[in-house]
């Protein structure tokens, strides 16, 4: 039997996709279940497709894909956006398999996303994990006891970039260049998702901030990457 995965994904102001998500999820023979973290507290109980829907007292942002992991049983994990279908998830998951120790994110290179070509021109530190990616849960405590050791009154700013800090803190990845289904916004303006973290005024200000103290846990080399090329 292959090793199984519980699909966990978040939502904020885009139950919409949810459905069609998790329904694509339910088809893939390593996923066991798909569970929400539900930062609005407004997804019904009743969503189509979803195993479970798990909320805290406040909005913690991309760490409720973090915090979900107590509920889960298997021992990977897998997490996407919920602006899009991952039509490659399968070769995610073989890839994951190959590389256990590692995060497996895919990555595209489309006219919308520059990625693939930004991460091997760069220092990227952190690593996407939005467009599909599987992991282990076993890492993801240790990360996150290690920023509260560091930053104890930075709670906020490590729920806020919770991605960031989980990624950078296991340091090995392996990215792979990959195909996806976007899903189309309701309210949709100038080509941009309105409801975007990233578009949050002080995004920008954080974003800099977290990486600056990052940085100061780690060692050089500490981020290390495999590529898959299609």
């Amino acid at each position: 039997m292959s090793e199984q995965a519980t699909a966990i994904l978040l939502n904020w102001k885009r139950p919409y996709h949810i459905p069609v998500i998790a329904e694509h999820l339910k088809q893939q023979q390593f996923v066991s279940n798909v569970l929400v973290w539900d930062n609005s507290g407004e997804l019904s109980s009743s969503t189509p497709n979803v195993d479970g829907i798990l909320r805290g007292e406040e909005n913690v942002f991309t760490f409720g894909r973090f915090a979900a992991t107590q509920h889960v049983e298997t021992d990977w994990i897998y997490t996407q956006d919920d602006d899009v279908i991952q039509v490659e998830i399968e070769r995610l998951y073989e890839e994951a398999m190959k590389s256990p120790d590692r995060i497996t994110a895919g990555l595209p290179s489309d006219r919308s996303s520059r990625h693939w070509d930004w991460y091997r021109t760069q220092d990227v530190l952190h690593t996407d994990i939005g467009y599909g990616s599987f992991y282990k849960k076993d890492r993801i405590d240790q990360a996150f006891q290690e920023w509260d050791q560091w930053y104890p009154r930075e709670r906020n700013l490590g729920c806020r970039k919770a991605d960031k800090v989980f990624t950078v803190l296991h340091g090995q990845r392996k990215l792979v260049h990959i195909r996806l289904k976007r899903l189309q916004h309701k309210g949709r303006e100038s080509g941009m998702d309105q409801n975007s973290l990233w578009l949050r005024r002080d995004h920008k200000a954080l974003d800099r901030n977290v990486t600056r103290k990052l940085q100061r846990m780690i060692e050089p080399g500490h981020v290390t990457t495999e590529w898959v090329e299609r």
